[in-house]
């Protein structure tokens, strides 16, 4: 429980000395898989989700690519974002989920 909280908070860039309580960092590690499964159950015409997920196609400079939102999503459920995004599809099935991490 100790090193899944470290990881959260390494992920969140939330600092031991900011004082925040781990149940705050739960909270917000649940809103953002929330917000994802809502952004997966979009329209693809809705600009956002093609910006989130990392679809739309521009010249990226030299070096190392930069962590994306989603990226997150893919390590906290340990799967490759298709598979993700198809859980995401199904509303139920995303809440059991996201309510079980």
């Amino acid at each position: 429980m100790a090193f899944e909280m470290r990881c959260h908070q390494r992920i969140l860039k939330v600092c031991r000395k900011d004082k925040i309580t781990n149940n705050s960092i739960r909270d917000k590690v649940q809103r953002k898989l929330q917000l994802f499964g809502h952004m997966c159950r979009m329209p693809d015409k809705r600009l956002i989700k093609p910006i989130t997920l990392g679809t739309v196609d521009r010249d990226r400079h030299r070096g190392r690519p930069p962590r994306r939102w989603v990226d997150d999503i893919v390590y906290w459920r340990g799967r490759p974002l298709p598979e993700v995004v198809w859980l995401a599809a199904d509303r139920e099935e995303w809440r059991r989920d996201v309510r079980a991490a």
